[in-house]
């Protein structure tokens, strides 16, 4: 009833994007009428036009739920 959800992205969607990022990673278990789980994201973005300068990364813990009826 276990299983390891998981998501790998990386790469900007044009020749011009210097990077972006995502990863997740966690454990969910299935019950009859729902699944839960508990994972660590991971999202990271740079892109840089000479001095002017982007980077942004949010990460943290989180817990989804999804119900079957």
């Amino acid at each position: 009833s276990y299983f390891v959800p998981f998501y790998l992205d990386a790469g900007g969607s044009s020749s011009m994007a210097k990077f972006t990022s995502q990863q997740m990673l966690g454990i969910g278990y299935a019950f009859k009428d729902a699944d839960i789980l508990l994972a660590y994201n991971n999202l990271y973005y740079s892109f840089r036009s000479d001095q002017a300068t982007s980077y942004l990364n949010l990460s943290g813990p989180m817990i989804g739920a999804t119900f079957r009826f």
